[in-house]
């Protein structure tokens, strides 16, 4: 038992160390890669759901590569990613495990030093974009707003890497730096659509995360094969930021599968109240959550 006790406090030092590390990597640059979180065994179970999510979307819609508006599908064809938007909700019962892996909590706590929720939950993978569109695609952040403090940080971003990147299947460029701009680089005139030097490009290994923050410049990388390179892509904000899916729908049977934790982060401790007659305040503890979806809804409201 003494053994065991002295295993697990060793593990917590060692996962905090690794996190404050990584955050010392966000602070100076913008971004961190730390390798070896996921086991090779289930990044190749992840790909084959992945692809088989793909196929079935795919097999639903009329449109190619499961976009469905016409912005969507050029966006595609521009770029080269295709996007599974929300997959958490088609596979929660495989996908769940990833919303809070110890590291990713751990860091958030850091970075924000408040509620964390989950903004977004999707998958990408690249293939050889179509030759008709002479530029890129574009140099963009995450956030909404760029802010040039770390300590008013929005948005923090995580791509776990299913496969390995490449220089034939496109990895991750990113700007070291850059989340100290104060530029929105897609919306800025003077930024957008131009070529911009300093940026480094990250080729993991499968098992590895990346980390950036919401406002750190960042571009998928061109890739020069029909090879796939899937990643899962979830975004983390703070608590009283509107996220751009509200996981609080997503349905009693998902709801079931989630630990408290995972409620949390799926925005169950803070829906907003209907009225301050009813419900004076937005946050609630997590032993105050309803074990009933129905009621869980409702902010306990």
């Amino acid at each position: 038992m003494a053994e065991q006790e002295s295993k697990h406090i060793n593990e917590n030092i060692a996962l905090l160390e690794q996190a404050e590390g990584t955050y010392e990597g966000l602070a100076k640059n913008g971004y961190a890669v730390v390798p070896d979180i996921v086991p090779e065994v289930e990044c190749s179970g992840l790909v084959n759901v992945l692809n088989q999510l793909k196929n079935d979307r795919e097999n639903a819609s009329t449109d190619g590569h499961t976009e469905s508006t016409k912005e969507e599908r050029r966006f595609v064809e521009a770029s080269g990613q295709v996007l599974l938007r929300d997959c958490l909700l088609d596979r929660p019962e495989v996908l769940l495990n990833f919303v809070d892996l110890p590291l990713v909590t751990m860091l958030l706590s850091r970075l924000f030093g408040e509620m964390a929720i989950l903004d977004g939950f999707s998958a990408s993978t690249t293939y050889q974009r179509d030759p008709r569109y002479s530029h890129p695609p574009k140099i963009h952040i995450d956030s909404r707003l760029a802010m040039p403090e770390i300590d008013n940080t929005t948005h923090l971003a995580t791509m776990i890497c299913l496969e390995d990147f490449t220089e034939s299947n496109g990895g991750i460029k990113i700007w070291p730096g850059s989340h100290r701009s104060a530029i929105v680089p897609h919306k800025d005139p003077h930024v957008k659509d131009r070529h911009h030097p300093g940026f480094v490009t990250l080729f993991p290994a499968r098992g590895s995360l990346i980390f950036f923050l919401g406002q750190t410049w960042h571009q998928i990388g061109t890739s020069y094969t029909q090879q796939s390179r899937w990643s899962l892509l979830l975004t983390y904000t703070r608590w009283w930021i509107k996220p751009q899916t509200n996981y609080t729908h997503c349905g009693e049977k998902m709801f079931s599968l989630c630990t408290t934790p995972q409620k949390v982060l799926l925005g169950f401790a803070s829906i907003v109240p209907d009225n301050r007659f009813i419900k004076s305040k937005t946050i609630i503890g997590e032993d105050e959550i309803p074990g009933d979806y129905q009621n869980a809804q409702k902010g306990n409201n």
